[in-house]
């Protein structure tokens, strides 16, 4: 396996878990700071989902008539803050699962509460499709 040059950043990859039960898939992912704008599901077919978004810092500004009394880079801008440390990820993220059953697209539920997204996806019990666990 090849790895990537030192100081390359690597693809953000949220942790999920998946469940199957007889109603359907259960799926929890950590997502921590991100808004449902930022968030899309796609269904690429009968087994496939996609989950991507983007993980970004949001902070308090001063206000605009706030002028430091300060020289230097940072000053034009008003931003007198210096980053100390900066270990949150940021960036675009994707997922995509491959599931073993047929889902439907009617009836899916999907939520998002404390930084954990939630989704719900219904078997298909179209003809053909069996689905006991």
């Amino acid at each position: 396996m090849e790895r990537a040059p030192i100081g390359t950043p690597l693809p953000l990859r949220p942790a999920f878990d998946i469940r199957l039960q007889p109603d359907g898939y259960h799926i929890h992912g950590e997502v921590p700071g991100v808004t449902p704008q930022q968030l899309r599901l796609t269904f690429i077919d009968r087994r496939t989902l996609m989950i991507y978004g983007d993980f970004h810092r949001e902070y308090d500004n001063p206000p605009e008539d706030f002028r430091p009394d300060c020289e230097g880079p940072g000053c034009e801008t008003g931003d007198t803050a210096k980053w100390l440390l900066a270990e949150r990820e940021t960036g675009y993220f994707s997922r995509m699962f491959v599931l073993q059953k047929p889902i439907r697209k009617e009836g899916t539920q999907a939520a998002l509460q404390n930084g954990i997204l939630s989704v719900f996806l219904p078997l298909d019990p179209g003809p053909g499709n069996i689905n006991s666990l």
